[in-house]
């Protein structure tokens, strides 16, 4: 009885980190210095790698709200070590790597979409 109360408790443990999004145990590299802020959802690292943040999109430079994405996402990642996190697609079309990306416990993709900052991609 007790292994199988032990076995509940883990499993509910690892169901309750990936539904809230919590990073503990998943795979992350880094960490990477950002060096460059693209526009609202892409960033240049210090491996001359261009990231694009997997899952969201902000607006594009003739848009509305361009500059406040742009300019939050600087704020929240230039010249600061992030972590990196695949995505299950590697790469988009324009030979970025697609990846979410943190800063100390910060998810910054989720933070930009509840913020208003970006929207669901």
């Amino acid at each position: 009885m007790r292994w199988l109360i032990l076995l509940l408790l883990l499993f509910s443990g690892c169901v309750f980190n990936s539904i809230t999004g919590n990073i503990i145990g998943s795979s992350t590299d880094g960490p990477y210095l950002v060096i460059n802020i693209v526009d609202g959802d892409t960033l240049d690292l210090n491996t001359t790698q261009r990231i694009r943040l997997s899952g969201i999109n902000t607006p594009e430079t003739s848009d509305c709200y361009y500059l406040e994405a742009k300019t939050k996402l600087n704020e929240l990642t230039f010249g600061k070590e992030v972590r990196v996190e695949s995505d299950k697609d590697n790469m988009d079309k324009y030979g970025r790597l697609l990846r979410y990306i943190y800063v100390d416990d910060l998810h910054v993709n989720k933070y930009l979409v509840e913020n208003g900052y970006a929207k669901v991609y």
